[in-house]
């Protein structure tokens, strides 16, 4: 029940998400780490906080795409407090916020959040689109591209006999 609590709350997230930062207004400053993590996102380890930067004026949301590292977020802690009290499992590391423009610390509780991989949780073929976490890319399926399924046509239809 716990995996599709999660995978739920990260579905909702994806879909009440449609303003997302511009692009270049939030990055990892080492995003080779960040996406190392993301990968590895099922052994959590203890590591000093990450550094991003970021405009002040974001600060006031709750769950935030970072541009460089589009495989984990950036989350408030009451966002986080949230899904701790529903019992949700995530990880998240501690990280250290510099304002964009001037790269001063902000004084602002966020953390690097990972949703946790549950395998099978998305049909890969039928998707229209699907993110590779090893590269970081997103792809989008074509539209010509035909559907590959393992799910069987349905039967034809037969009348009940009479």
């Amino acid at each position: 029940m716990l995996k599709e609590k999660a995978y739920m709350y990260d579905l909702l997230i994806l879909s009440s998400s449609k303003k997302e930062i511009q692009p270049g207004k939030l990055l990892a400053v080492d995003a080779e780490v960040c996406l190392a993590l993301a990968r590895e996102r099922d052994i959590p380890r203890s590591i000093p906080p990450l550094s991003f930067r970021i405009s002040s004026r974001y600060l006031q949301e709750d769950y935030l795409y970072i541009y460089n590292v589009p495989s984990g977020k950036l989350c408030s802690q009451q966002f986080l407090n949230v899904l701790t009290s529903e019992g949700v499992p995530f990880t998240a590391y501690p990280t250290h916020l510099l304002e964009w423009d001037t790269r001063q610390p902000l004084d602002a509780a966020y953390s690097f959040w990972i949703a946790p991989w549950i395998k099978g949780a998305i049909d890969w073929e039928r998707s229209e689109e699907w993110f590779n976490h090893e590269t970081g890319n997103r792809h989008r399926r074509s539209r010509w591209a035909p559907r590959r399924s393992s799910i069987p046509p349905p039967a034809p239809h037969r009348p009940w006999p009479r």
